[in-house]
């Protein structure tokens, strides 16, 4: 009953990031309902959800979404959904999550404290392409594909106000792709909740959204980047521990 309570504040904290950063339900919410419901089922259902969260976002923001970058980016994505979706198929979920938590946590490091990579750099095709693949690989594999994002956010000096919104309709396309595939390679693993988890879970995201709403008219941009990138950072350390424990039994 604490690890249920729990995992539905997560999914109102989450749901408030979401709306506050552009980022960070899956980063909060995955690591309880991995716990709940398993690595398959758990991840499924931080996909659905987070998509959910996602498309109210976009309902508010869309105006300042960068299309054609969002576009590019759900493009490359789709492929890299579909060899995300295969791998943790086929893979064990520990090895898949040490490597994606490791991956992670360098390019951060690299992208915020490597002297040549300090300059901004372009948001060329086949860096946007680059980015696609991989931020859709981690969603289909773990359910984080938003940290990926933000490391190209660092890279290319994305503003703050601009990446959050668009951010949003590729969070949707990765999450519901990701789910249509995990179905296809696993058809058994669609997370079976009672019904007041299904609406508990419902009602946290939209507190969580509307809160989140409230503090995005307060919140300084600055705080807002200093969130998305302690997230993406706390992405990257929980799936490196997860698939740790999970290695080791």
């Amino acid at each position: 009953m604490v690890i249920v309570v729990l995992g539905l504040l997560a999914v109102l904290v989450g749901a408030m990031s979401q709306r506050l950063t552009g980022m960070g339900f899956a980063l909060i919410v995955a690591p309880f309902m991995v716990l709940l419901f398993g690595p398959i089922s758990g991840v499924m259902l931080v996909n659905l959800c987070g998509a959910v969260s996602a498309a109210i976002v976009c309902v508010q923001t869309y105006r300042h979404a960068e299309w054609r970058t969002a576009w590019r980016l759900m493009a490359f994505a789709a492929v890299g959904v579909v060899a995300g979706a295969w791998l943790g198929a086929v893979l064990d979920d520990g090895l898949m999550q040490i490597v994606i938590g490791i991956l992670i946590i360098i390019a951060m490091s690299a992208s915020l404290f490597t002297p040549w990579l300090r300059r901004e750099i372009h948001r060329t095709l086949p860096v946007t392409g680059a980015t696609g693949l991989t931020a859709g690989f981690m969603n289909a594999a773990a359910g984080v594909g938003g940290p990926a994002i933000s490391v190209y956010a660092v890279l290319t000096r994305w503003e703050q106000k601009r990446f959050a919104a668009t951010m949003q309709p590729v969070l949707i396309m990765m999450g519901i792709s990701s789910l249509a595939f995990k179905l296809l390679f696993e058809a058994d693993a669609w997370p079976q909740l009672p019904g007041p988890m299904w609406l508990g879970i419902a009602l946290c995201i939209g507190a969580g959204q509307l809160i989140g709403e409230r503090l995005a008219r307060i919140v300084p941009v600055r705080v807002a980047r200093i969130l998305m990138i302690t997230l993406a950072y706390a992405g990257g350390v929980a799936a490196l521990i997860g698939g740790i424990v999970h290695v080791s039994g």
